[in-house]
């Protein structure tokens, strides 16, 4: 039997999948925790580290890894099994926050297990869906089971930072990476599958005046007017998306479980633009008129809105209260997308899911970005299902072995399904 064996029933290649998971538990987490003890935080964003762990697990098993870097610190990797059609892709970002916080019960890059956790810097965001995804095509090759379409494997760097020289660059120059639909582990929760994401619109206003002493007036303050500015930014809160109608229903089905998943702000903020004073910045001493300041802001638009949209009442509404001089710098804008709830890479998590949870996840519209939003925007059908991330970006962050090996079976059962067209 050769390394492209026949299998049987389509069915037979997700019980073997499902099977050999089981058995080799084990190996699954310490491959993760392997992972996790290579360094890649963003920033800086080198993440030469963990893809040559990524090129080296796939090349011993055979595989043809192609590598492109327009970062020489930021390579991307692409492998694949199988040939032709369906295409299904499967995505993780290599870098992962930086290792800040105070109080860590294990050095960030120990990868300890304890207590049913694995501990580490990115252990859920996300070297869990890498792990899954490497030991996914590690069984498929031991087991020399033959895929009836074709996967591939995609790693990418920047994540954290945008993606520009990661998944958005890959999409733009790697033709293989454009799949009949995509499936990235990245944090979710086991009872989600992330089918849509807000987006956002990050924009630095500035504000110009006349320095002079504050005893003699403060007509022309910068920070003032910046204040006033920052006033009509805010109020763009107040915008109304029109939500696509197949969107409606999973937005009202999720709102009673998203507090406790992401914070009781949540369910209220799914469909609502919110505004962020992320930076502030004006004047030099207390008693000067400030000459100029600057404030960055970003803000999240729900599906329904566009980021041209919110751009053109902005500069209407600064008109209107009189700061049409304000500077506005767009410096960066992903677009709110979704897949819709009746796709197939959806139907099929929904399957996978109740087949290997005992229930079925729910379709979600994330309030965070990933890079399921350049997949979207490529036109390819992009699904998130992941573990539930616990101190990410903080002190003391882990996934729990239970979502791992969930994340794992329900991946499988995603690749066997999709490939052989259980849609």
């Amino acid at each position: 039997m050769t390394a492209r064996a026949q299998i049987g029933s389509p069915g037979r290649l997700k019980a073997r999948l499902l099977e050999a998971l089981e058995v080799r538990r084990e190996e699954l987490v310490e491959l993760c925790a392997r992972a996790v003890r290579i360094p890649s935080e963003n920033p800086p964003g080198d993440t030469t580290a963990i893809a040559r762990f990524v090129r080296e697990y796939l090349e011993a098993l055979g595989l043809a890894v192609r590598e492109y870097a327009p970062k020489p610190d930021r390579p991307n990797l692409v492998a694949s099994l199988g040939e032709a059609r369906p295409h299904l892709v499967l995505n993780a970002h290599l870098d992962e926050f930086p290792a800040t916080g105070e109080g860590w019960r294990h050095p960030p890059f120990a990868g300890v297990v304890e207590e049913g956790r694995l501990y580490g810097r990115g252990a859920s965001d996300m070297r869990a869906g890498l792990a899954v995804s490497l030991f996914l095509a590690r069984l498929l090759v031991d087991l020399r089971l033959r895929l009836p379409g074709r996967l591939t494997l995609s790693y990418s760097s920047d994540e954290e930072s945008g993606g520009t020289w990661g998944t958005r660059w890959l999409l733009e120059h790697a033709p293989e990476l454009r799949g009949d639909a995509c499936l990235i582990g990245d944090q979710c929760g086991p009872w989600a599958i992330g089918i849509g994401e807000k987006g956002g619109c990050w924009l630095r206003a500035r504000t110009r005046g006349g320095a002079s002493h504050a005893a003699y007036g403060t007509r022309d303050s910068a920070t003032a007017r910046l204040v006033e500015a920052l006033r009509v930014i805010r109020s763009l809160a107040d915008l109304v998306p029109a939500t696509p109608e197949d969107l409606r229903p999973v937005i009202e089905r999720q709102r009673p479980l998203v507090a406790a998943a992401w914070g009781a702000e949540a369910p209220e903020i799914l469909d609502r633009v919110t505004v962020n004073i992320g930076t502030l910045r004006g004047g030099t001493a207390i008693n000067l008129v400030a000459e100029e300041a600057v404030a960055e802001v970003d803000i999240r638009m729900p599906v329904g809105l566009t980021s041209s949209a919110i751009l053109k009442e902005l500069d209407r509404r600064l008109a209107a209260a009189g700061l049409a001089g304000v500077e506005i710098e767009t410096l960066t804008v992903f677009e709110p997308a979704y897949t819709p709830p009746g796709s197939p890479i959806v139907r099929v998590t929904e399957a996978a899911s109740a087949e290997a949870l005992g229930r079925a996840s729910l379709p979600v519209v994330r309030l965070g970005a990933t890079d399921a939003r350049y997949f979207r925007a490529a036109g390819i059908p992009t699904v998130v299902f992941g573990p539930t991330a616990h101190g990410m970006g903080g002190a003391n962050e882990y996934v729990t072995l239970d979502d791992l090996f969930a994340t794992a079976r329900v991946h499988a059962g995603v690749v066997a399904d999709f490939l052989t067209g259980g849609a």
